[in-house]
Protein backbone atom coordinates (compact mmCIF):
# COMPACT_ATOMS: atom_id res chain seq x y z
CA UNK A 1 0.00 0.00 0.00
CA UNK A 2 1.26 3.70 -0.66
CA UNK A 3 2.37 5.72 2.00
CA UNK A 4 -0.78 7.80 3.52
CA UNK A 5 -3.66 5.87 1.87
CA UNK A 6 -6.00 3.92 3.59
CA UNK A 7 -7.84 1.22 3.16
CA UNK A 8 -11.16 0.37 3.99
CA UNK A 9 -11.04 -3.30 5.57
CA UNK A 10 -13.63 -5.92 4.88
CA UNK A 11 -15.63 -7.28 7.72
CA UNK A 12 -14.93 -11.40 7.72
CA UNK A 13 -17.64 -12.92 6.61
CA UNK A 14 -19.25 -16.26 4.56
CA UNK A 15 -19.20 -15.29 0.41
CA UNK A 16 -22.64 -15.28 -0.46
CA UNK A 17 -23.94 -14.60 -4.29
CA UNK A 18 -24.25 -11.30 -5.97
CA UNK A 19 -21.52 -10.00 -3.56
CA UNK A 20 -17.87 -9.51 -5.82
CA UNK A 21 -15.01 -7.87 -4.09
CA UNK A 22 -13.85 -4.64 -5.29
CA UNK A 23 -10.56 -3.14 -3.10
CA UNK A 24 -10.82 0.32 -4.03
CA UNK A 25 -7.55 2.38 -2.40
CA UNK A 26 -8.99 5.53 -0.46
CA UNK A 27 -7.76 9.59 -0.98
CA UNK A 28 -5.41 10.67 1.40
CA UNK A 29 -6.78 11.81 4.84
CA UNK A 30 -6.65 15.37 3.91
CA UNK A 31 -9.18 18.06 2.39
CA UNK A 32 -10.27 16.67 -1.25
CA UNK A 33 -12.25 18.71 -4.03
CA UNK A 34 -15.75 18.07 -4.27
CA UNK A 35 -14.90 16.84 -7.88
CA UNK A 36 -12.10 14.68 -7.60
CA UNK A 37 -9.36 13.01 -4.67
CA UNK A 38 -6.09 14.22 -5.18
CA UNK A 39 -2.81 14.55 -3.11
CA UNK A 40 -2.57 16.38 0.27
CA UNK A 41 -1.55 19.17 0.92
CA UNK A 42 1.28 20.26 3.24
CA UNK A 43 -0.29 20.72 5.94
CA UNK A 44 -3.58 18.38 5.93
CA UNK A 45 -6.84 19.12 8.05
CA UNK A 46 -9.91 17.84 8.28
CA UNK A 47 -11.51 20.05 10.33
CA UNK A 48 -11.87 23.19 7.98
CA UNK A 49 -15.33 24.34 6.97
CA UNK A 50 -16.72 24.07 3.55
CA UNK A 51 -16.03 28.04 2.46
CA UNK A 52 -15.23 30.39 5.08
CA UNK A 53 -14.28 33.97 3.41
CA UNK A 54 -11.63 35.85 5.29
CA UNK A 55 -12.79 39.73 6.40
CA UNK A 56 -11.10 41.63 3.83
CA UNK A 57 -12.47 39.26 0.73
CA UNK A 58 -16.14 39.15 -0.30
CA UNK A 59 -17.87 37.88 -3.74
CA UNK A 60 -17.07 40.48 -6.10
CA UNK A 61 -17.57 41.46 -9.68
CA UNK A 62 -15.51 39.78 -12.75
CA UNK A 63 -12.96 41.83 -14.50
CA UNK A 64 -15.12 44.75 -16.10
CA UNK A 65 -13.48 44.25 -19.50
CA UNK A 66 -12.74 40.89 -20.82
CA UNK A 67 -9.57 40.49 -22.36
CA UNK A 68 -10.06 39.59 -26.26
CA UNK A 69 -8.37 36.45 -27.22
CA UNK A 70 -5.10 38.17 -27.88
CA UNK A 71 -4.83 39.35 -25.38
CA UNK A 72 -5.66 35.77 -23.48
CA UNK A 73 -2.75 34.17 -25.67
CA UNK A 74 -0.51 36.99 -25.26
CA UNK A 75 -0.95 36.72 -20.97
CA UNK A 76 2.24 34.35 -20.55
CA UNK A 77 5.16 36.04 -18.74
CA UNK A 78 8.52 35.88 -19.91
CA UNK A 79 11.04 33.01 -18.31
CA UNK A 80 11.66 34.09 -14.80
CA UNK A 81 8.95 36.34 -14.36
CA UNK A 82 5.93 36.05 -11.66
CA UNK A 83 2.93 34.78 -13.61
CA UNK A 84 0.44 37.56 -13.71
CA UNK A 85 -3.62 37.53 -11.75
CA UNK A 86 -5.65 35.05 -14.00
CA UNK A 87 -8.28 36.94 -15.83
CA UNK A 88 -11.18 35.35 -16.04
CA UNK A 89 -13.70 35.88 -18.72
CA UNK A 90 -16.82 38.47 -18.00
CA UNK A 91 -19.89 36.78 -16.24
CA UNK A 92 -23.20 37.20 -17.81
CA UNK A 93 -26.11 38.87 -16.86
CA UNK A 94 -28.40 36.68 -16.66
CA UNK A 95 -25.81 33.69 -14.96
CA UNK A 96 -27.45 32.54 -11.53
CA UNK A 97 -27.43 29.46 -9.64
CA UNK A 98 -29.95 26.78 -9.88
CA UNK A 99 -32.93 26.35 -8.38
CA UNK A 100 -33.91 23.62 -5.97
CA UNK A 101 -36.03 21.08 -7.49
CA UNK A 102 -40.39 20.61 -6.74
CA UNK A 103 -40.09 18.02 -3.48
CA UNK A 104 -38.15 20.10 -0.88
CA UNK A 105 -37.86 17.68 1.89
CA UNK A 106 -34.53 17.57 3.69
CA UNK A 107 -31.71 16.44 1.84
CA UNK A 108 -29.79 13.02 2.92
CA UNK A 109 -26.49 14.20 1.58
CA UNK A 110 -24.15 16.50 3.71
CA UNK A 111 -24.13 19.37 1.21
CA UNK A 112 -25.96 22.53 2.89
CA UNK A 113 -28.01 23.79 0.23
CA UNK A 114 -29.37 27.00 1.47
CA UNK A 115 -25.58 28.17 0.86
CA UNK A 116 -25.63 27.50 -3.01
CA UNK A 117 -26.42 30.78 -4.01
CA UNK A 118 -23.43 32.10 -2.01
CA UNK A 119 -20.46 29.77 -2.98
CA UNK A 120 -21.98 29.82 -6.73
CA UNK A 121 -21.22 33.42 -6.77
CA UNK A 122 -17.76 32.75 -5.14
CA UNK A 123 -16.99 30.22 -7.65
CA UNK A 124 -18.44 32.01 -10.66
CA UNK A 125 -16.16 35.68 -9.66
CA UNK A 126 -13.85 35.73 -6.97
CA UNK A 127 -10.20 36.12 -8.62
CA UNK A 128 -8.08 33.28 -9.19
CA UNK A 129 -4.91 33.98 -7.32
CA UNK A 130 -3.25 30.70 -8.03
CA UNK A 131 -3.09 27.13 -10.07
CA UNK A 132 -1.08 23.87 -9.74
CA UNK A 133 -1.78 20.42 -11.48
CA UNK A 134 -3.77 18.01 -9.37
CA UNK A 135 -2.08 14.82 -9.30
CA UNK A 136 -3.33 11.21 -10.44
CA UNK A 137 -6.25 10.29 -12.83
CA UNK A 138 -6.32 9.85 -15.98
CA UNK A 139 -7.47 12.84 -17.71
CA UNK A 140 -6.35 16.60 -16.59
CA UNK A 141 -7.70 18.28 -13.43
CA UNK A 142 -5.88 21.75 -11.51
CA UNK A 143 -6.03 22.65 -8.27
CA UNK A 144 -7.33 26.46 -8.28
CA UNK A 145 -7.24 28.81 -5.38
CA UNK A 146 -9.49 31.85 -4.76
CA UNK A 147 -9.06 35.28 -3.08
CA UNK A 148 -10.66 34.26 -0.11
CA UNK A 149 -8.50 30.95 0.31
CA UNK A 150 -10.40 28.88 -0.88
CA UNK A 151 -10.42 25.98 -3.18
CA UNK A 152 -11.60 24.62 -6.21
CA UNK A 153 -10.68 21.63 -9.01
CA UNK A 154 -10.85 22.87 -12.42
CA UNK A 155 -11.92 20.02 -15.11
CA UNK A 156 -11.06 21.56 -18.50
CA UNK A 157 -12.51 20.62 -21.81
CA UNK A 158 -10.16 18.20 -23.46
CA UNK A 159 -10.17 15.10 -25.88
CA UNK A 160 -9.94 12.70 -23.56
CA UNK A 161 -13.32 10.63 -24.02
CA UNK A 162 -13.92 10.19 -20.44
CA UNK A 163 -14.09 13.85 -19.51
CA UNK A 164 -16.95 15.84 -20.34
CA UNK A 165 -16.84 18.57 -18.11
CA UNK A 166 -20.31 19.98 -19.25
CA UNK A 167 -21.46 16.22 -17.41
CA UNK A 168 -20.28 17.84 -14.20
CA UNK A 169 -22.54 20.85 -14.69
CA UNK A 170 -25.36 18.50 -14.94
CA UNK A 171 -24.46 16.20 -12.31
CA UNK A 172 -24.93 19.28 -10.12
CA UNK A 173 -28.00 20.80 -11.78
CA UNK A 174 -29.69 17.16 -11.69
CA UNK A 175 -28.40 16.88 -7.86
CA UNK A 176 -30.26 19.99 -7.11
CA UNK A 177 -33.23 18.92 -8.88
CA UNK A 178 -33.34 15.52 -7.07
CA UNK A 179 -32.90 17.23 -3.38
CA UNK A 180 -29.98 14.44 -2.57
CA UNK A 181 -27.25 16.91 -1.20
CA UNK A 182 -24.29 15.04 -2.41
CA UNK A 183 -22.59 17.05 -5.69
CA UNK A 184 -20.95 19.75 -4.86
CA UNK A 185 -21.85 23.44 -6.27
CA UNK A 186 -20.17 23.48 -9.93
CA UNK A 187 -20.00 26.20 -12.34
CA UNK A 188 -19.27 26.89 -16.02
CA UNK A 189 -15.89 29.17 -16.37
CA UNK A 190 -13.39 30.00 -19.10
CA UNK A 191 -9.65 31.06 -18.19
CA UNK A 192 -6.54 32.24 -20.32
CA UNK A 193 -5.16 29.20 -21.96
CA UNK A 194 -1.43 31.13 -21.60
CA UNK A 195 -1.20 32.43 -18.22
CA UNK A 196 -2.96 29.24 -16.84
CA UNK A 197 0.39 27.60 -18.22
CA UNK A 198 2.23 30.03 -17.02
CA UNK A 199 0.90 29.61 -13.26
CA UNK A 200 1.13 25.78 -13.91
CA UNK A 201 5.25 26.26 -15.09
CA UNK A 202 5.82 28.62 -11.90
CA UNK A 203 4.18 25.78 -9.69
CA UNK A 204 6.66 23.26 -10.62
CA UNK A 205 4.60 21.34 -13.34
CA UNK A 206 6.49 18.98 -14.53
CA UNK A 207 7.18 18.60 -18.61
CA UNK A 208 5.33 15.47 -19.64
CA UNK A 209 2.09 16.95 -17.72
CA UNK A 210 2.51 20.27 -19.70
CA UNK A 211 3.04 18.73 -22.95
CA UNK A 212 -0.23 16.89 -21.78
CA UNK A 213 -1.58 20.07 -21.15
CA UNK A 214 -0.38 21.67 -24.81
CA UNK A 215 -1.69 18.02 -26.73
CA UNK A 216 -4.87 17.37 -25.08
CA UNK A 217 -7.24 20.56 -23.73
CA UNK A 218 -9.44 22.27 -26.08
CA UNK A 219 -8.50 25.84 -27.35
CA UNK A 220 -11.18 28.51 -27.85
CA UNK A 221 -9.38 31.27 -29.62
CA UNK A 222 -7.07 31.41 -26.36
CA UNK A 223 -9.56 30.25 -23.67
CA UNK A 224 -9.77 27.20 -21.93
CA UNK A 225 -13.53 26.28 -20.73
CA UNK A 226 -14.58 24.07 -18.01
CA UNK A 227 -15.84 23.07 -14.72
CA UNK A 228 -14.83 24.26 -11.68
CA UNK A 229 -15.43 22.21 -8.62
CA UNK A 230 -15.76 23.32 -5.37
CA UNK A 231 -14.11 21.53 -2.91
CA UNK A 232 -14.82 19.39 -0.08
CA UNK A 233 -13.60 19.83 3.89
CA UNK A 234 -12.81 16.82 5.60
CA UNK A 235 -11.45 13.33 4.25
CA UNK A 236 -12.26 11.29 1.63
CA UNK A 237 -12.35 7.25 1.60
CA UNK A 238 -12.63 5.02 -1.25
CA UNK A 239 -15.72 2.29 -0.64
CA UNK A 240 -14.87 -1.18 -1.13
CA UNK A 241 -18.04 -1.05 -3.05
CA UNK A 242 -19.07 -2.66 -6.24
CA UNK A 243 -21.75 -3.11 -8.84
CA UNK A 244 -22.80 -6.24 -7.90
CA UNK A 245 -23.42 -5.14 -4.11
CA UNK A 246 -26.87 -3.77 -5.57
CA UNK A 247 -27.61 -7.66 -4.91
CA UNK A 248 -28.89 -5.91 -1.67
CA UNK A 249 -31.39 -4.03 -3.45
CA UNK A 250 -32.97 -6.49 -5.34
CA UNK A 251 -35.99 -8.40 -4.42
CA UNK A 252 -35.98 -12.26 -5.65
CA UNK A 253 -39.20 -11.87 -6.64
CA UNK A 254 -39.07 -8.39 -8.32
CA UNK A 255 -40.36 -8.05 -11.67
CA UNK A 256 -38.38 -8.37 -14.80
CA UNK A 257 -37.58 -5.01 -16.42
CA UNK A 258 -38.50 -4.30 -20.22
CA UNK A 259 -36.55 -5.97 -22.48
CA UNK A 260 -35.65 -2.84 -24.69
CA UNK A 261 -31.97 -2.88 -25.48
CA UNK A 262 -31.36 -6.30 -23.80
CA UNK A 263 -32.02 -7.45 -20.00
CA UNK A 264 -29.43 -6.38 -17.82
CA UNK A 265 -26.91 -9.40 -16.15
CA UNK A 266 -27.88 -11.05 -13.08
CA UNK A 267 -27.20 -9.60 -9.91
CA UNK A 268 -26.25 -13.13 -8.59
CA UNK A 269 -23.10 -13.86 -10.36
CA UNK A 270 -20.65 -14.73 -8.49
CA UNK A 271 -19.01 -14.84 -4.80
CA UNK A 272 -17.14 -11.72 -3.15
CA UNK A 273 -13.47 -12.39 -3.03
CA UNK A 274 -12.69 -13.24 0.84
CA UNK A 275 -15.60 -11.79 2.28
CA UNK A 276 -17.73 -8.15 1.71
CA UNK A 277 -18.99 -5.75 4.51
CA UNK A 278 -22.21 -6.01 5.95
CA UNK A 279 -23.31 -2.56 4.63
CA UNK A 280 -25.75 -0.46 7.22
CA UNK A 281 -29.37 -0.06 5.78
CA UNK A 282 -28.06 3.98 5.42
CA UNK A 283 -25.31 2.78 3.22
CA UNK A 284 -27.67 0.45 1.37
CA UNK A 285 -29.61 3.86 0.94
CA UNK A 286 -26.92 5.83 -0.37
CA UNK A 287 -26.07 3.06 -2.87
CA UNK A 288 -29.74 3.13 -4.17
CA UNK A 289 -29.67 6.88 -4.85
CA UNK A 290 -26.52 6.57 -6.21
CA UNK A 291 -27.59 4.27 -8.91
CA UNK A 292 -30.48 6.25 -9.67
CA UNK A 293 -28.72 9.11 -10.39
CA UNK A 294 -26.13 7.42 -11.91
CA UNK A 295 -28.99 5.64 -14.43
CA UNK A 296 -29.97 9.38 -14.97
CA UNK A 297 -26.71 10.84 -15.79
CA UNK A 298 -25.87 7.94 -17.86
CA UNK A 299 -22.38 7.95 -15.80
CA UNK A 300 -20.17 4.74 -17.32
CA UNK A 301 -16.97 5.51 -15.15
CA UNK A 302 -18.81 4.83 -11.66
CA UNK A 303 -17.31 1.36 -11.05
CA UNK A 304 -14.15 1.63 -12.19
CA UNK A 305 -12.28 1.55 -8.99
CA UNK A 306 -11.59 4.42 -6.41
CA UNK A 307 -14.95 6.95 -7.65
CA UNK A 308 -17.45 5.68 -4.47
CA UNK A 309 -16.17 7.80 -1.94
CA UNK A 310 -17.43 8.83 1.13
CA UNK A 311 -16.17 11.78 4.07
CA UNK A 312 -14.99 9.12 6.17
CA UNK A 313 -15.16 5.40 6.75
CA UNK A 314 -18.73 5.78 8.61
CA UNK A 315 -19.48 9.17 7.29
CA UNK A 316 -21.79 10.22 4.10
CA UNK A 317 -21.33 9.37 0.51
CA UNK A 318 -20.43 11.98 -2.22
CA UNK A 319 -20.93 11.75 -5.54
CA UNK A 320 -17.73 13.02 -7.25
CA UNK A 321 -16.46 12.75 -10.85
CA UNK A 322 -19.03 12.78 -12.87
CA UNK A 323 -17.66 13.34 -16.26
CA UNK A 324 -18.13 10.31 -17.78
CA UNK A 325 -21.97 10.48 -18.50
CA UNK A 326 -24.34 12.21 -20.30
CA UNK A 327 -23.41 10.77 -23.88
CA UNK A 328 -24.24 12.54 -27.16
CA UNK A 329 -24.98 9.43 -28.78
CA UNK A 330 -28.11 7.83 -27.45
CA UNK A 331 -30.49 6.77 -24.85
CA UNK A 332 -28.61 4.26 -23.22
CA UNK A 333 -30.67 1.98 -22.67
CA UNK A 334 -28.02 -0.94 -23.40
CA UNK A 335 -25.52 0.78 -21.22
CA UNK A 336 -24.69 -0.51 -17.42
CA UNK A 337 -26.04 2.53 -15.77
CA UNK A 338 -29.84 2.30 -16.50
CA UNK A 339 -29.41 -1.71 -16.84
CA UNK A 340 -28.29 -1.50 -13.39
CA UNK A 341 -31.03 0.72 -11.90
CA UNK A 342 -33.71 -1.56 -13.63
CA UNK A 343 -32.76 -4.43 -11.52
CA UNK A 344 -33.35 -2.79 -8.23
CA UNK A 345 -35.93 -2.73 -6.28
CA UNK A 346 -35.37 -0.99 -2.98
CA UNK A 347 -35.66 2.38 -2.70
CA UNK A 348 -35.53 6.25 -0.85
CA UNK A 349 -39.22 7.68 -0.64
CA UNK A 350 -37.87 11.02 -0.94
CA UNK A 351 -35.77 10.33 -3.86
CA UNK A 352 -38.98 8.28 -5.22
CA UNK A 353 -40.88 11.21 -4.20
CA UNK A 354 -39.01 13.46 -6.41
CA UNK A 355 -38.37 11.17 -9.25
CA UNK A 356 -43.09 11.30 -9.55
CA UNK A 357 -42.66 15.57 -9.26
CA UNK A 358 -41.60 15.53 -12.80
CA UNK A 359 -43.55 13.02 -14.34
CA UNK A 360 -46.61 14.37 -16.17
CA UNK A 361 -48.54 16.41 -16.21
CA UNK A 362 -45.97 18.20 -14.14
CA UNK A 363 -43.19 20.12 -15.98
CA UNK A 364 -40.38 17.17 -17.23
CA UNK A 365 -37.33 16.71 -15.71
CA UNK A 366 -36.10 17.55 -19.23
CA UNK A 367 -37.30 21.21 -19.50
CA UNK A 368 -36.31 21.91 -15.55
CA UNK A 369 -32.75 21.10 -16.14
CA UNK A 370 -32.97 22.76 -19.34
CA UNK A 371 -34.61 26.41 -17.40
CA UNK A 372 -32.20 25.37 -14.64
CA UNK A 373 -28.67 25.64 -17.02
CA UNK A 374 -30.28 28.73 -18.74
CA UNK A 375 -27.96 30.30 -15.43
CA UNK A 376 -24.65 28.61 -16.22
CA UNK A 377 -22.18 30.62 -18.77
CA UNK A 378 -21.11 27.17 -20.49
CA UNK A 379 -24.16 24.81 -19.83
CA UNK A 380 -25.25 25.99 -24.12
CA UNK A 381 -23.41 23.09 -25.07
CA UNK A 382 -25.62 20.69 -23.56
CA UNK A 383 -28.36 19.70 -26.40
CA UNK A 384 -31.73 19.35 -26.22
CA UNK A 385 -31.34 15.76 -26.89
CA UNK A 386 -29.22 15.06 -23.80
CA UNK A 387 -31.96 16.46 -21.53
CA UNK A 388 -34.32 14.85 -23.23
CA UNK A 389 -32.74 11.56 -22.71
CA UNK A 390 -32.29 12.39 -19.20
CA UNK A 391 -36.00 12.69 -18.85
CA UNK A 392 -36.92 9.16 -20.63
CA UNK A 393 -33.91 7.64 -18.63
CA UNK A 394 -35.85 9.08 -15.63
CA UNK A 395 -39.13 7.57 -16.47
CA UNK A 396 -37.38 4.47 -17.16
CA UNK A 397 -36.35 3.85 -13.49
CA UNK A 398 -39.88 5.60 -12.47
CA UNK A 399 -41.07 2.51 -14.35
CA UNK A 400 -39.59 -0.06 -12.60
CA UNK A 401 -40.04 0.98 -9.02
CA UNK A 402 -44.09 1.09 -9.60
CA UNK A 403 -43.49 -2.24 -11.16
CA UNK A 404 -42.03 -3.29 -8.14
CA UNK A 405 -44.32 -1.00 -5.90
CA UNK A 406 -47.30 -3.22 -7.69
CA UNK A 407 -45.54 -6.50 -6.43
CA UNK A 408 -44.28 -6.01 -3.48
CA UNK A 409 -46.03 -3.32 -1.58
CA UNK A 410 -44.53 0.20 -0.17
CA UNK A 411 -42.84 -1.63 3.21
CA UNK A 412 -40.48 -3.44 1.11
CA UNK A 413 -39.55 -1.13 -1.83
CA UNK A 414 -39.81 1.91 -0.30
CA UNK A 415 -37.73 1.00 3.26
CA UNK A 416 -36.47 4.29 3.75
Amino acid sequence: MSPGVLRVPRAPRSPGPGLLAALLLAASGCDAPRGEPVAPPATPSSTTPRWRPSAAARPGAPPSATPSSGAAAAAAPSAGATPPPLAREALPASATPPPLGPVRAEPAGPVHLPEDAERWRALATLPITSAAPNAGGATLTLRLRLADGSRALFKPAQRHSASNHRAELVAYHLDRALGLGRVAVVVGTRLPRAALRAWLAERGAQAAWLARYDAELRDEAGWVEGALIDWHAGRLVALPMHARDAAALALPSAPEPSPEGGLPPPLDGGAAEGGAPPWSPARLAELSDLIVFDALLDNTDRWSGGNVLALGEQGPMIFLDNAAGLSRRSLGLERPPLRLAQRVCRWRRSTVAALRAFAPPSEGLGAWLARSLRGDPLALGVSAQQLAWVEQRAGLVLAQVERCLAREGEARVLPW
